[in-house]
Formats: C-alpha cells, sequence, structure tokens
C-alpha cells in the first residue's frame, strides 16, 4: 500500500538467516539508504530522511522518563497511586526516556523527538541514570537541565520521518536512529 516490501509469515512460519550471508542490520540499510535533506526541504510524511545540524534548545521543562505498559508500550498514567494503562487496565510499568531538541541547519530549525535508545543514546544517559539523577536532586526536571547543558550547540546527524503536528501547527522531525 506504500509501495514498500512487505513480507508475511504464518504462525507456523520459520525464518533462518543464512550464516554465510552479510546482512546488514536494520539500521545500518535505514543509514545507507537514507536520504540527506536540509531541514527547510523536508515535507510533511518523508521516511527515512537524514538531517545535519546543530541543537539550539532542548525541552529541559518536562520530565525525561515517562512510564510505558509493558504489553502494548503505550503510555501509561498514575491513578491513586496505581499505574493504569487505558488498554490494558492496572499494570506495572516500564520506564522510558523521552527527549525533546530543536535542530538547526543553514536554512531553518525543526523540533526533533528521540525516543527510548536513540533518546539515551544522544543525551549520554540511559534510563536509570536519569531516574537515579531526579531522586538524588528530587526534582524530575534535573535529568533535563543537565542533557540541555550537555546538549547546546552540539552537532548532531539524525535519520528518522517528518510528521505534521497539529498541536504545534508546524513540522516535526521523529529519530528513527542517531547518524
Amino acid at each position: 500500500m506504500s509501495n514498500e516490501a512487505e513480507v508475511h509469515v504464518g504462525k507456523y512460519t520459520d525464518v533462518s538467516v543464512n550464516p554465510q550471508l552479510n546482512v546488514p542490520s536494520m539500521e545500518e540499510l535505514g543509514k545507507i539508504s537514507s536520504l540527506e535533506k536540509k531541514i527547510s526541504d523536508l515535507e510533511n510524511n518523508e521516511k527515512n530522511v537524514k538531517i545535519s545540524g546543530r541543537v539550539v534548545d532542548v525541552n529541559s521543562e518536562r520530565p525525561l522518563i515517562y512510564m510505558t505498559c509493558p504489553s502494548c508500550s503505550k503510555k501509561v498514567q498514575n491513578i491513586g497511586g496505581e499505574w493504569m494503562c487505558d488498554s490494558c487496565g492496572s499494570i506495572d510499568p516500564n520506564p522510558n526516556m523521552v527527549l525533546s531538541l530543536i535542530v538547526e541547519d543553514d536554512t531553518a530549525n525543526i523540533r526533533t523527538v528521540l525516543f527510548k535508545d536513540n533518546a539515551e543514546k544522544i543525551a549520554g544517559l540511559d534510563v536509570e541514570e536519569a531516574m537515579n539523577i531526579a531522586g538524588e536532586m528530587q526534582d524530575d526536571n534535573a535529568p533535563g537541565r543537565q542533557v540541555r547543558e550537555r546538549l547546546l550547540n552540539k552537532s548532531v546527524s539524525l535519520v528518522g520521518r517528518v510528521k505534521f503536528n497539529e498541536y504545534g501547527n508546524q513540522l516535526e522531525f521523529m529519530v528513527d536512529s542517531v547518524a
């Protein structure tokens, strides 16, 4: 439907990798086939695009850590001391990281959003370290401020997809990998 290759497998399908083949990982394939563009040339719904620039802002007003459902991976809420997932009910949540940056090149800037492993990689700390910082400082925003200091004016290359954010009425870059 989207002019992309598909593979359909059933519950009785066996998939194995030929050990004689040197098959690159999905991340490596994405980097190889990504199209590098200037920020001002980005268009809604583009996929596998690479942008490069410098970090001009880091949203440190929101906590880096959010809790997700271990079954469906959706964001969960703490209601009356109990973690609740809209889909799965009462759960024991998993912590994850989200990071929002403004990246600028010589043509424009764009809000970029990184989740989980990509957020940890660019932030230079993992979820547990961020949770420890927040706990030690008694401040959920403390890890974000530290990451902000570390990332401002740093050059980055990111591969991802472009989407239109109706709330902000602007394009955003959702990061699939840190190049």
